[in-house]
C-alpha cells in the first residue's frame, strides 16, 4: 500500500500529523499559536522540544485529524520551519526533506526517479535540500560521546 506523503505549506497542514493549529489570538504578544494535539501530535511535539507532556494543557477541541485531541500547547510561530522539517523527517524517514517557496516535502529515491532529477539538480533549481539523518533508522537524539548518555 502506497503511503500519502503530505507536504507542509502552512500551519494547517500539521493537522495530518496530529498537530492542529487553532488560533494566534490566545497569545497576547501575538508571537505564538495555540495547537490541539492528538496522541501522534503530542509524541512529535514532545520529541521536538525535548519535554514531557506533563506541562501541556488540556485540549480545546475534541478532534485532530479524525482522532481525539488530548492536549494543547502554545508554540512560537517562528518554529514553523524547524517543526516542519522535524515532523517530515520523523514521520516519513525519506532520505531528503526539501523546501521551496515555504513548502516542505519529504522526498525519497522514488520521487527523484519519477521527476527524472538528482538532488544536485533540485538544489540548482533553488530548493533548500536537507539530508535526513533519520533515514537509516534510529532516534532523533545523539549520544554524548564522553558519558554515553542520551538526553
Amino acid at each position: 500500500m502506497e503511503r500519502l506523503n503530505h507536504p507542509i505549506a502552512s500551519f494547517t497542514d500539521f493537522q495530518h500529523f496530529g498537530i492542529n493549529y487553532l488560533t494566534g489570538e490566545s497569545c497576547k504578544l501575538y508571537m505564538r499559536g495555540l495547537f490541539d494535539l492528538n496522541r501522534q501530535g503530542v509524541d512529535l511535539v514532545c520529541s521536538f522540544l525535548g519535554i514531557s507532556e506533563d506541562g501541556m494543557g488540556g485540549n480545546w477541541n475534541s478532534m485532530v485529524d479524525g482522532k481525539p485531541a488530548i492536549k494543547s500547547v502554545m508554540l512560537p510561530r517562528s518554529l514553523y520551519d524547524d517543526l516542519a522539517r522535524f515532523v517530515l523527517s520523523s514521520v516519513y524517514r525519506d532520505p531528503y526533506v526539501i523546501k521551496h517557496h515555504g513548502t516542505w516535502q519529504s522526498v525519497g529515491e522514488k520521487e527523484l526517479a519519477h521527476w527524472h532529477l538528482t538532488v544536485d539538480a533540485i538544489r540548482e533549481m533553488g530548493y533548500e535540500v536537507h539530508t535526513n539523518p533519520l533515514y537509516d533508522g534510529g532516534t532523533d537524539r545523539n549520544t554524548h560521546a564522553f558519558t554515553g548518555r542520551t538526553v
